[in-house]
């Protein structure tokens, strides 16, 4: 199996959560921006538009944490997962 980076034994490349939770905070606060500009644009009362987007970003940021921590500690693998 051929590898498309250098694992040292003996060093952990694992991230912490925190490390993680706050970069999933950031780039849910940048779509957030994006995907509210274009909802208004879209039409709406704001209220509901607001509610909703709070929702879907909330559910994203779960399943990006959840993604991103699952890839953390395959990363670590030095086997193919099935």
């Amino acid at each position: 199996m051929e590898y498309d980076h250098l694992i040292i034994p003996g060093i952990n490349y694992r991230r912490s959560n925190d490390d993680i939770m706050k970069e999933v905070k950031s780039d849910a606060g940048e779509w957030y921006d994006k995907e509210f500009d274009l909802r208004m644009q879209k039409g709406g009362e704001r209220t509901e538009i607001v509610r909703k987007l709070d929702e879907d970003t909330k559910s994203w940021m779960a399943l990006e944490f959840q993604r991103r921590m699952n890839w953390n500690y395959e990363e670590e693998s030095t086997e193919p997962l099935e």
